[in-house]
C-alpha cells in the first residue's frame, strides 16, 4: 500500500516537473539555436561623392531577417556613424547608412544568426529535444501513477 501511494506521489511530481520545466527548456533551446554576438564580418566599403550608405554581404543569414539583430557596426573611418538600415534576405545584403561620403573604410559587423547555420545538423535535434523531454516526463509520471494504482488494487484483493 505504501509503495502504491509513493508511486502515485512520484508520478504527480514528475508530471508537475514536466509542466514547470518545459517552458524553461524551450527558452534554453531558442538560446542554443541563436548564435548571438560572436558572428562578425569585416568588409571594405567604398562610398562615392555624395553617397553615405554602403552594402555588406553577410556570410550567414541575419536572425529573423531583422536589422535589430545587428548588435554592432564599427568603422575604421572615425567620421562614420554606421547604422544598419535594411537587409535583403535573398542575397544576405545589409545596407549600412551613416557613412562619410567619398571614403574607403573597413566595417566590422557583429550580428546574431542561427547556430544551425554555423553548426550544420544541429538544428534538427535541438528542435525536437524539448518535446522528447516533455513526453518522457509525462510518460514516466503516468506510468508511476499506473503502477501505484495497480499496487493498491492488489493490496485490496481486486
Amino acid at each position: 500500500m505504501r509503495t502504491g501511494i509513493l508511486s502515485m506521489v512520484m508520478g504527480i511530481i514528475a508530471i508537475a516537473i514536466a509542466f514547470v520545466v518545459f517552458p524553461i527548456v524551450m527558452d534554453a533551446t531558442q538560446d542554443l539555436l541563436t548564435h548571438e554576438g560572436s558572428t562578425w564580418e569585416e568588409d571594405v566599403v567604398v562610398t562615392g561623392g555624395g553617397v553615405t550608405d554602403g552594402d555588406v554581404v553577410l556570410t550567414y543569414a541575419l536572425l529573423d531577417d531583422d536589422v535589430a539583430n545587428v548588435t554592432s557596426i564599427t568603422s575604421t573611418e572615425v567620421t562614420d556613424v554606421p547604422v544598419a538600415d535594411s537587409y535583403v534576405a535573398g542575397t544576405k545584403t545589409l545596407t549600412v547608412t551613416g557613412l562619410t561620403a567619398a571614403k574607403t573604410r573597413t566595417l566590422t559587423t557583429t550580428y546574431a544568426t542561427l547556430s544551425q547555420n554555423v553548426f550544420t545538423g544541429f538544428g534538427s535535434i535541438a528542435k525536437v529535444a524539448p518535446l522528447i523531454v516533455f513526453v518522457g516526463l509525462l510518460f514516466t509520471g503516468g506510468f508511476a501513477m499506473y503502477k501505484g494504482v495497480s499496487s493498491m488494487r492488489k493490496g485490496r484483493g481486486d
